[in-house]
């Protein structure tokens, strides 16, 4: 299917990368590096340092550290997990190619780079609960369960609930959950989000987007009260720790986040991610969704190979080209029509 998406992407992104501070080196070394390996989870990594960099924001990293190496220790109990470091830079590039080649051009929304940066490279930062949740606790879980189904033992099951301490309270006595709730409302998102965080902790089902987005409006308050603990404004153009700048960028990324992976039954047919209401929150569901190629897991060691994906641009949609089975293009499908209003990408 031609040169493959990645060639697509790093072709028609090129004169875009400085609004974004990357190296084009650096993506170039990380896009033709082995998928799966060690070298480009390193090499990710280092790239998301330096793109928070340029926002006094180096080495927010430490979370996405712990989830590379526990999807690594991983793979034997839960050979279905896939990679998410090297996941979330390709999201933030997809993203880049969308906004700049489609979004901005033929829709007139405006995202800003720094929002980008926070809602793309750590949307999947809580990954590691879901995965030890989920691989640990509910494994143990279903094992002890085994004894009293096998011996038609009238029993409850048991379940294991995680439940997150000390999380919620940002300085100021202000609830994270609060903030994200006020965001959903001014985009036209009929959702409770402090409902939604309930539920999921007593269904004893986790869902890392929910839980990243609280993780990541905690690490960035914490780091506020170190560097502005008068939550001033600074009146400057430059994200760094102007309290404006955690209302106007920090806020939003973190809802994003907390909208990425929700169940699409959640959405109903006038209650979805708008483009023109959120583009943000619409442009990371959009590029976490399509970001298929190059995903390794312990079944598929290298995931889908990029050149079996292709990107073309037709007026004001995008075509994406998959020689994947027809179930994963289905699901991919279901699952954008469930969650965002406007359909501007063709998947064939």
């Amino acid at each position: 299917m031609g040169s493959g998406i990645n060639e697509d992407i790093l072709k028609n992104i090129g004169t875009h990368l400085i609004n974004y501070d990357c190296n084009q080196d650096e993506l170039e070394t990380f896009i033709r590096s082995v998928p799966g390996s060690k070298y480009r989870t390193g090499i990710a990594i280092k790239m998301i340092d330096d793109l928070m960099q340029q926002h006094e924001k180096r080495h927010m990293s430490y979370h996405l550290r712990a989830l590379s190496r526990i999807e690594e220790n991983m793979k034997g109990i839960a050979p279905y997990l896939r990679d998410h470091v090297s996941h979330a830079l390709m999201t933030f590039l997809l993203g880049i190619y969308l906004y700049e080649n489609i979004l901005k051009e033929n829709y007139e929304v405006k995202i800003d780079p720094f929002q980008w940066k926070l809602a793309a490279l750590f949307h999947d930062v809580a990954y590691v609960t879901e995965v030890m949740h989920k691989s640990n606790l509910k494994y143990f879980a279903n094992a002890l369960n085994t004894y009293k189904e096998k011996y038609e033992i009238d029993r409850k099951s048991i379940t294991f609930k995680t439940v997150p301490m000390n999380l919620f309270e940002l300085q100021n006595n202000i609830n994270p959950l609060s903030l994200i709730g006020r965001r959903l409302y001014n985009w036209g998102i009929n959702l409770d989000a402090t409902a939604l965080f309930y539920n999921m902790i007593d269904s004893c089902d986790l869902c890392h987007g929910m839980l990243g987005a609280v993780a990541m409006l905690y690490v960035i308050d914490v780091l506020y009260e170190k560097n502005n603990p008068e939550r001033q404004d600074f009146f400057t153009d430059e994200p760094g720790w102007s309290q404006d700048n955690f209302t106007n960028d920090i806020i939003p990324a973190c809802t994003a986040i907390f909208l990425h992976n929700l169940n699409p039954n959640l959405f109903g047919s006038d209650n979805k991610i708008s483009l023109e209401a959120a583009p943000l929150a619409y442009l990371l569901k959009l590029s976490d969704s399509l970001q298929e190629w190059e995903r390794p897991s312990q079944d598929n060691q290298q995931g889908y190979s990029g050149n079996l994906f292709q990107l073309e641009i037709n007026g004001n949609k995008v075509i994406l080209k998959a020689g994947i089975p027809e179930d994963r293009k289905t699901r991919i499908k279901n699952e954008l029509q469930a969650c965002i209003k406007e359909q501007l990408v063709v998947i064939r």
